[in-house]
């Protein structure tokens, strides 16, 4: 038998990048496997025989996961399961994690960096990883940061809708973080895959990003003239406001800078993440 890859959240951007590369792995959505309900995810996933389980899928708005009780399930307790489940059927599991566990003080984090999440999303994931890794037979989690696609509702999407829109532009010069496409990590992951079912030691925390660092003002921009010189149709450029976060009055804090380090992926899988420049040019004349 060769290798099944069961992925978790098919209708996110990963998984939908994730597809391209691995056409024939299953793919779970949300109204197949809801992690909210989490009395009956290891009964689903008992109807699979998976060689590796790909967690794709999140509570990702950060703002409603202050008061939404879904992040904490999703997030957190759907975690318990699926490492319950790993133990029973010794089945590893790759899971996606985030930049935002920390409290964003320092920047370029290393892995073994204390995390300290400032936000109800950010101490959800924390709690997700810290629960595979105590119930799981093997997992390998990956944190990345700023995930953007071709793919609707995302940070690039709606950047481009409001320059199509002529909205105006808006960016926050003291959140800093590693912008990265969701291409460039479904295609890590690929290469990852063979690599840790071959050698189940080299589980663990992982960061993935594109290198390099950027505030949301700054991406913004990049995402505005990478746009406007590619395009097809003319768009007239816009202004771009530079603000601090707290202009928007947010529900949930923000890290000053969750920048990630990814050197420790490159040691390990010899995966050199590209620029995060590079990614989005290639983003956008690709789309």
């Amino acid at each position: 038998m060769g290798v099944l890859i069961l992925v978790i959240g098919k209708h996110g951007q990963l998984a939908k990048c994730f597809r391209k590369l691995k056409p024939d792995a299953c793919f779970l959505s949300s109204q197949q496997i809801n992690l909210c309900e989490i009395k009956k995810i290891q009964e689903i996933l008992s109807l699979y025989k998976p060689s590796v389980i790909c967690n794709f899928a999140a509570f990702n708005n950060v703002d409603e996961a202050e008061n939404n009780n879904n992040n904490n399930l999703i997030n957190s307790e759907a975690m318990r399961e699926l490492g319950k489940f790993s133990m029973a059927r010794k089945i590893p599991i790759i899971h996606i994690s985030s930049d935002y566990v920390f409290d964003g003080s320092k920047g370029n984090y290393l892995e073994e960096d204390r995390a300290n999440p400032i936000n109800q999303y950010g101490l959800a994931k924390l709690n997700g990883e810290r629960n595979l890794l105590e119930s799981s037979y093997s997992c390998l989690i990956i944190r990345t940061a700023w995930l953007y696609s071709r793919f609707k509702n995302n940070f690039l999407e709606k950047i481009i809708l409001n320059i199509i829109d002529k909205k105006e532009l808006s960016g926050a010069d003291d959140c800093i973080g590693s912008p990265t496409s969701a291409s460039s990590l479904a295609s890590a992951i690929n290469k990852i895959i063979p690599k840790y079912l071959n050698d189940l030691s080299l589980g663990g925390i992982y960061h993935f990003a594109n290198q390099g660092s950027a505030s949301r003002y700054e991406l913004i921009q990049e995402i505005h003239n990478l746009f406007i010189k590619n395009s097809s149709k003319k768009y007239m450029p816009l202004e771009i406001t530079k603000v601090k976060n707290s202009f928007f009055n947010l529900p949930a804090k923000r890290p000053h800078d969750t920048s990630l380090n990814s050197d420790k992926i490159l040691t390990t899988f010899d995966i050199m993440p590209s620029n995060w420049k590079e990614e989005l040019n290639k983003e956008i004349i690709n789309r």
